[in-house]
């Protein structure tokens, strides 16, 4: 799961002001399985930190869609006690990885303890383009 600002025009809808990117917008939240491919999206006003708009994400619906989902990678924007990581393990029931170390790669964070030869990448579908996030492989 992660999140996104963006800019946003005066013409309609909740907006509001990302302190950490300095815009005006709205953010969006996207959950994608391992494959890359869209779970859950929601988008809400950009004032609005990740994890607070977590719990937006994985409601009931979104929850009772998704009954395989067991693991899921967050990261550190998604700490805080009793919300974020904390709230999917008590509340949700999945197991959660933060994701802290920049592992040998400058733009994605990778966990240390994950040798580069296990890491594979996957296809984000992410507003206009294609982004790509590691993922764990059993090799």
């Amino acid at each position: 799961m992660d999140s996104q600002s963006v800019k946003t025009t005066s013409v309609g809808g909740a907006r509001g002001y990302d302190g950490a990117k300095k815009l005006v917008g709205r953010k969006r939240h996207l959950l994608v399985d391992t494959e890359g491919l869209l779970q859950a999206v929601t988008v809400h006003p950009a004032n609005l930190m990740d994890r607070d708009g977590i719990k937006l994400v994985l409601d009931e619906p979104t929850r009772a869609r998704l009954p395989r989902m067991q693991h899921l990678w967050l990261d550190s924007r998604y700490n805080g006690r009793g919300k974020g990581a904390d709230w999917v393990e008590t509340t949700v029931g999945w197991t959660v990885r933060v994701l802290r170390a920049i592992h040998r790669f400058k733009r994605y964070c990778v966990p240390n303890d994950i040798p580069p030869n296990q890491i594979d990448w996957v296809a984000i579908p992410a507003g206009a383009g294609v982004s790509y996030a590691p993922k764990e492989v059993d090799r």
